[in-house]
This record gives C-alpha cells, structure tokens and sequence, in this order.
C-alpha cells in the first residue's frame, strides 16, 4: 500500500531508502521515527549488534570504500499503519 504523499516537516513515518553513492545498490526501510532511523544504521552501536545482517556489511562495505550511503525519503504517512505493505 502507497501512503499520500504529506508535509515533509510533519511526518515521522517513511518509507526511505539508502542509496550507493556510486552505483544502484539500495536498500529501502520504513521508519516511524522520520530520519532518526535510516541514518542510525550507519551508527557504531548498531553496526555492531546487527554485524550479522546484509544491510550492516553492505554499510561497513561502503565505509571501507570511505564512503557511506546516500539517504532520501521515498514516501510519508499520516499514520504508522499506512506503512504496511
């Protein structure tokens, strides 16, 4: 399911992506809680618990490169149950 597109300022629920910076290897995510989300996967805490996950080494993959991933948000919700698929 598509949410309506609303204010940006507004909204805490997305849905994201995380882009390669020089390539079209992505990942997309929802979030409830606006931006906070996509860009703490890319944080030392989190790389470190979800170091199992493909996300997570394609991150770590990417900052051995010295780069990191690109972060836009593809749609937002009013609600967070418009997030579901």
């Amino acid at each position: 399911m598509f949410c309506d597109t609303i204010d940006k300022s507004s909204s805490r629920n997305i849905v994201y992506v995380l882009h390669h910076p020089q390539s079209d290897h992505v990942y997309i995510g929802k979030s409830t809680k606006g931006l906070k989300r996509p860009h703490a996967h890319g944080l030392p805490s989190s790389m470190s618990r979800y170091a199992h996950l493909p996300r997570t080494k394609w991150i770590k993959s990417l900052r051995e490169r010295g780069l990191d991933p690109e972060v836009a948000v593809l749609e937002e919700c009013a609600a967070p149950e418009d997030l579901s698929e």
